[in-house]
């Protein structure tokens, strides 16, 4: 068996969209990130103190300009609104950008069923661009 930082070393030079394990992120009413897995930690090169309680649409591609949609499941989530699964397109610490397809399941308080914090789980699918690239070519057939 290896230790943590013969491991980390080794999933360093993994990429995120081969590895196979989902990303792991909870949010809360806000939309702030309240924890997180290795495997998110690992795709956008970020430790702990730099994920806590920061917006989750930080990690978004620079490309991504729907905030305001983002924004709207997050008062869907306060509103205990279904919130549909989700392609968003992520970046990771070499700059790339990845799309991933995100689960949501939101965790509900006693006080009157009240979302507390929405849990996120994500699956790398592809680079963004190939992504994009992919829609472009399917349209020109």
């Amino acid at each position: 068996m290896r230790s943590k930082e013969e491991r980390s070393d080794i999933l360093e030079d993994i990429d995120p969209k081969r590895k196979g394990s989902c990303l792991v992120v909870g949010i809360d009413k806000r939309g702030n990130i309240t924890k997180f897995n290795e495997e998110f930690e690992e795709m956008t090169g970020k430790k702990r103190a730099g994920v806590l309680n920061t917006p989750f649409s930080t990690f978004f591609s620079k490309e991504y300009k729907f905030i305001d949609s983002w924004m709207d499941l997050i008062i869907k989530m306060r509103s205990n609104e279904k919130i549909p699964d989700m392609d968003l397109p992520m970046q990771t610490k070499n700059g790339e950008d990845v799309l991933v397809s995100w689960t949501s399941f939101p965790l509900t308080s006693n006080d009157k069923n009240a979302v507390s914090m929405l849990n996120l789980v994500g699956t790398p699918i592809s680079n963004h661009a190939d992504s994009a690239a992919n829609k472009t070519s399917t349209k020109n057939k």
